[in-house]
């Protein structure tokens, strides 16, 4: 049997948020190969053999490896909110020490990110 024969082509349409997380769930593999690892995984739910341990153990390392991603940009965008925080409030501060104005507690409130107007 020639690699040819050995695979069928087949176009699916999934949800673009879905297609992101394999996308970011396969890390060094192909989306591919990431598809067909958990499509074979769902297969092989029989744990007590050495191949579903094995199979089972891949599905794991993918989600951790999503996982990972996801943390490390959750991280980044926060790490980048808070600079920005810190770059505003030592140039409002560093502003005011030339004008001679101080803000009032009311505005340093209103331009903290854990004040909510609900």
């Amino acid at each position: 049997m020639t690699d040819k024969e050995a695979f069928t082509r087949y176009t699916i349409r999934i949800p673009t948020e879905l297609y992101d997380r394999l996308q970011a769930a396969s890390g060094h593999k192909s989306l591919n190969a990431e598809i067909t690892d958990r499509l074979e995984a769902s297969f092989e739910g029989d744990m007590t053999t050495i191949e579903g341990l094995k199979t089972h153990i891949l599905l794991v390392e993918s989600r951790l490896d999503y996982l990972e991603a996801l943390t490390k940009d959750l991280l980044d965008t926060l790490f980048s909110e808070v600079a920005d925080g810190v770059k505003k409030r030592a140039n409002d501060s560093l502003e005011n020490s030339q004008t001679g104005t101080e803000p009032t507690s009311e505005e340093i409130a209103k331009e903290s990110h854990y004040y909510r107007e609900d």
